[in-house]
């Protein structure tokens, strides 16, 4: 006979509660200690739940409360889903586990389940059986619906999601050359998904002149954006338009000031972006201020702990004052890097070996 679980649990679209009988003794002797993909639960100094949870959670907004009083009192636990609308066929991994998973060819299969979390480090093992399941769902969809199905489409980005994390972007590359097309001739979100992830996978392959019109195209969907302009500044330096690059640096930098401030968003990135164009452009007295703006971002950001990205900033710095002649300041830059390098990346780091070339 099974022994029986110290708890019972319940679970909705966004939620999983998990009730805990609280012993007499326990009185606050409570520790509940809630992590992405980890529980545990102590009372009265015993330690009632340690386990690995079926799915994620989000951390920040799990949460638990005492219901009932004296002997019915009970240790309710609210844990957030990470994915909203996935059912979790146990409250553990182990649970999980013991209970026979859905047909992924069935007709109402959850596709959403199998998206890859950019939150959750590379499992790639896990990646690639997704691949294959996500892979046959969509031939199978594609012969009985065709492209213009939505169930056809939810599953191919399901499994565009979880490629492009395998570095898959022949197969990407081959299988967005039809779906496209059928895209374009749709008004609803699949039209921008689509030529979204045409131009993101042109875009690490190194075709910059065929991703550019795609992004430009995004950008007549979507209208102007931080990111979006970015992006397109990226392609441009990539192409060795550095005016163009220029432009789309600075209209990137304006939107995000006005969305996020001074000091939050990537404007640490697209700063250091400017500034390398500028520099590229011969404009050194130009971009030097502008690099060191970057500079500063990540140095607050930081906090005064070692950070690769003030180090690498830092050595944008001192490559520009050397340019213009100012040695000594780039030797104070220079030494900087080295030891934020040692310190975050390591002594046999090809980040810190390059410091070091620098340094001389």
């Amino acid at each position: 006979m099974a022994e029986a679980k110290p708890y019972e649990w319940s679970q909705t679209d966004s939620e999983v509660a998990v009730r805990f009988p609280m012993p007499a003794a326990a009185g606050k002797d409570i520790k509940v200690k809630t992590e992405s993909s980890h529980l545990t639960v102590s009372l009265a100094g015993k330690s009632v739940f340690k386990q690995e949870l079926a799915n994620k959670v989000e951390v920040d907004d799990c949460f638990w409360a005492l219901e009932g009083a004296d002997e019915s009192r009970t240790l309710v636990i609210t844990l957030c889903k990470k994915k909203d609308k996935v059912q979790w066929r146990g409250l553990t991994k182990e649970e999980e586990e013991q209970v026979p998973g859905p047909d992924v060819m069935a007709p109402d299969f959850d596709v959403m389940g199998l998206e890859h979390d950019d939150d959750d480090p590379e499992r790639v093992e896990e990646q690639e059986q997704n691949e294959i399941k996500l892979e046959a769902r969509y031939k199978k969809l594609l012969e009985e619906k065709g492209l213009q199905d939505e169930s056809t489409l939810q599953t191919f980005f399901a499994l565009f999601d979880n490629c492009i994390q395998l570095y898959r972007l022949n197969k990407l590359h081959t299988y967005l050359q039809d779906v496209l097309p059928e895209c374009r001739k749709r008004t609803d979100k699949y039209k921008l998904k689509a030529v979204q992830a045409m131009a993101f996978v042109l875009w690490k392959q190194s075709k910059f002149k065929e991703a550019l019109p795609l992004f430009h195209e995004m950008e007549d969907i979507l209208g102007k954006g931080a990111a979006l302009c970015e992006n397109i500044a990226h392609t441009y330096n990539s192409m060795g338009n550095y005016v163009k690059a220029e432009d789309y640096f600075r209209q990137a930098l304006k939107f995000i000031e006005q969305e996020h401030g001074l000091n939050r968003g990537n404007r640490g990135g697209v700063l250091l972006g400017l500034g390398l164009v500028r520099d590229r452009l011969g404009k050194h007295r130009e971009a030097l201020p502008v690099i060191k703006q970057a500079y500063d971002f990540y140095k607050e950001r930081a906090n005064g702990a070692p950070a690769s990205l003030q180090a690498k900033a830092g050595i944008s710095c001192a490559k520009l004052h050397a340019k213009l002649g100012e040695m000594e300041k780039a030797e104070v830059f220079i030494r900087e890097a080295v030891m934020m390098y040692e310190v975050t990346c390591g002594e046999t780091s090809p980040l810190t070996a390059s410091a070091y070339h620098e340094l001389g």
